[in-house]
């Protein structure tokens, strides 16, 4: 499995790569299901990912901040793979799986508390994104994305001939939109 994971690894550094150079923010779910289709290409179904949507917490100059919808891969053995780097580059990073965790984390932050009904109804519309991805449901909200990130993978030599992949958006394009 480790050998899997450095690969995994350099998959999701040249994503961020990507990412710096093109400017993306806001592409969660494009990401996870760029990467998920990786995984399940390149190690046949030997690693089973898994969509699994999260709170993250952080902090950006010394100021504690919240992503109360994000969506990253779980892999078999509990690991969280974050390969949107918006988030991922912030240091003092956690991510937080369960609703009541950060309820509890926050309980006595003045600030928070007011935010608390939102914050719980943007995690759990994405748990219903992250639901539809784990039930085969191609949920993308930008082809071309999907498929300019796949060529440059394929045009470093990160991953192998991106007809596979380009397939599947072709098969699935339009058919299950953000």
């Amino acid at each position: 499995m480790d050998s899997k994971i450095k690969k995994i690894d350099l998959i999701v550094n040249h994503m961020y790569n990507y990412q710096i150079k093109h400017n993306i923010t806001g592409r969660c779910c494009d990401n996870v299901t760029i990467l998920y289709d990786i995984i399940k290409y390149l190690f046949n179904n030997t690693i089973n990912p898994v969509f699994q949507n999260v709170i993250v917490s952080y902090n950006k100059n010394g100021i504690g901040h919240i992503c109360e919808g994000h969506i990253v891969i779980k892999l078999d053995n509990g690991i969280l793979i974050d390969p949107s780097y918006e988030i991922a580059k912030e240091q003092d990073t956690s991510y937080l799986t369960i609703f009541e965790i950060f309820r509890d984390m926050v309980q006595c932050n003045d600030t928070v508390k007011p935010l608390m009904n939102n914050i719980e109804k943007t995690f759990n519309q994405f748990k219903k994104i992250a639901n539809r991805m784990n039930n085969d449901e191609f949920v993308i909200s930008c082809d071309e994305y999907y498929i300019n990130l796949v060529n440059y993978l394929v045009d470093i030599g990160i991953i192998e001939d991106s007809k596979n992949y380009l397939d599947y958006i072709n098969d699935n394009s339009d058919a299950k939109k953000l």
